[in-house]
């Protein structure tokens, strides 16, 4: 791989990336191995078909978007290993064009992190005691920061917004309350709606929670559907007269709810119930981004301290830091190590691990009371 016509301009790096023709005859023997079991050639089991039987009755391209995806983020890893650059965020891929003598060349455009002037990092001088682990933490790394010159681009608070908010809409998906509080809700609002009657979204949470509590079974081991509906019915006849169909209607509910939840990307799941635990707290999204700004910018100041500090002591990860990382994910999250290697994005993970090391490195280095 060699990078052609590169250019730094306003914080974005932009270059055409070329694969040799041997690079790229390699990904499509990789895609030929990953994916033949997927494709039907009469006369041959399941991944027993040779490559040329496929190509001949599919055409030689059959393999070539297989063949891409494997080699092109490669292409980009390698390319950012070799540069030394940090992105922010994933990159943009275009005018993929497969070359005249078998090789792919295409064009990746990211934005990096700002040019940064470090100012005093070590020997960082502190009256918060290192028994108070928290407090000396923020005074020392607070002071770094401020000794640092740099112009941090909004796009770098708002990419840890994302993150702080994607760790948010993850705890609410383990949250059971949050998950039934999600339920009941979509009951009891849609019941309004069934009824004709018209509820503030605010005043439907509220009386969804009410009568979720109290319709927790006696050994607190689930709720029990039965009385919660009960409390639906009494909720609607406060403002309107139930129709003769209720008790229909309820179960219509219930059966739409679940055909829908069948339907949802797992996307769509955690932004409802994260929207619904915003609303016990009356914000909505954007209220909450609002909010969070200040401590997303200064986690991304951070993240360039941290990154910067790095580079100039050489601080570095190998694969056993990266591979005892993937085994605490993957054991935190109850989920299967295999599983986590593969959806885990290893890079920004390593670039994480840099950063916990460089921030260890500077808090080591701090000069603090010993003693409250």
């Amino acid at each position: 791989m060699r990078a052609e016509q590169e250019e730094r301009k306003d914080g974005v790096i932009k270059a055409e990336l070329v694969l040799k023709p041997e690079e790229f005859a390699q990904a499509l023997r990789d895609a030929y191995l990953e994916h033949t079991d997927q494709i039907v050639v009469p006369g041959y089991a399941p991944g027993l078909a040779p490559r040329e039987e496929i190509e001949k009755i599919y055409g030689p391209q059959v393999l070539y978007d297989e063949a891409l995806d494997l080699c092109i983020p490669a292409a980009y890893r390698q390319y950012v290993r070799e540069t030394r650059f940090h992105p922010v965020g994933k990159p943009s891929l275009h005018e993929i064009t497969r070359c005249g003598d078998g090789g792919v060349r295409f064009l990746v455009e990211v934005e990096v992190y700002p040019d940064v002037t470090l100012g005093c990092y070590k020997g960082i001088r502190t009256e918060v005691p290192r028994d108070d682990e928290e407090k000396f933490a923020a005074d020392v790394l607070t002071k770094a920061c401020r000794n640092m010159k740099t112009v941090l681009p909004d796009s770098m608070t708002e990419a840890r917004l994302d993150a702080m908010e994607a760790r948010e809409k993850a705890a609410a998906a383990q949250d059971p309350v949050c998950r039934l509080l999600t339920e009941c809700v979509y009951l009891l609002q849609e019941a309004y709606h069934a009824a004709d009657v018209h509820r503030p979204m605010s005043q439907v949470r509220a009386e969804a929670m009410d009568y979720m509590l109290q319709s927790v079974s006696a050994d607190h081991q689930g709720m029990e559907m039965d009385c919660y509906l009960a409390g639906v019915k009494e909720c609607v006849r406060r403002y309107h007269d139930l129709p003769a169909d209720f008790d229909q209607k309820l179960r219509e509910i219930q059966t739409k709810r679940a055909c829908r939840k069948s339907s949802m990307s797992n996307d769509e799941i955690l932004d409802e119930m994260f929207e619904t635990r915003l609303g016990t707290m009356e914000l909505s999204e954007k209220q909450w981004r609002d909010e969070h700004r200040d401590q997303a910018r200064d986690a991304a100041l951070f993240d360039v301290l941290f990154t910067a500090v790095a580079d100039r002591e050489g601080i570095r990860v190998g694969e056993p830091e990266v591979f005892q990382a993937m085994e605490r994910i993957a054991k935190q999250c109850a989920a299967d190590f295999d599983e986590v290697c593969r959806t885990v994005d290893r890079d920004a993970l390593e670039a994480q691990l840099i950063r916990d090391r460089a921030r260890e490195f500077i808090l080591n280095h701090a000069v603090g009371n010993c003693h409250k």
